[in-house]
């Protein structure tokens, strides 16, 4: 099966790839045709997902985290490349739906989240200016001080 490619160029030089990272929405379902997923637990320790044919896992995002107050926890996790060399020459396909919040809606700690003993740790923010943040940041190039990568798409 050719590559895909953009005028050209791999990919990858586009989109980089990434190892451990969490999801910048609300929730992420994913479902996949093999083992390779791990999430991080509480301790730090990576375990993995078992695989179920059919399966969808949910991994809870950044935003849901931010309006449970960090009472859900958003899902570290990585894909590994397989140990057995027969199993490494399988494509492991996934495929994913990212549930965002609307662009202009604010994320904020709900209500029931917060009390005396347990404030809220997070400012309002737009959903959409804190994923234009978390993009801006991930596709900064080293040493370039961009607040929103949009600028960089104005000045080319």
């Amino acid at each position: 099966m050719p590559r895909l490619d953009f005028n050209g160029k791999a990919l990858r030089n586009f989109f980089p790839l990434r190892g451990t990272h969490s999801d910048y929405g609300t929730l992420t379902l994913v479902t996949a045709d093999g083992p390779g997923l791990q999430v991080r637990t509480a301790t730090g320790a990576w375990e993995d997902v078992p695989y179920v044919p059919d399966g969808i896992q949910v991994n809870i995002g950044d935003m849901l985290e931010r309006w449970t107050n960090d009472q859900w926890v958003s899902t570290h996790h990585r894909v590994l490349v397989p140990e057995n060399p027969e199993a490494r020459q399988q494509r492991r396909q996934a495929i994913a739906f990212f549930l965002m919040a609307n662009y202009d809606a604010v994320i904020e700690p709900v209500a029931t989240t917060v009390s005396p003993t347990h404030p809220s740790k997070y400012e309002p923010i737009p959903a959409g200016e804190e994923m234009m943040a978390k993009i801006s940041r991930q596709y900064s190039r080293e040493g370039e001080a961009i607040e929103d990568l949009r600028e960089r798409v104005v000045q080319q």
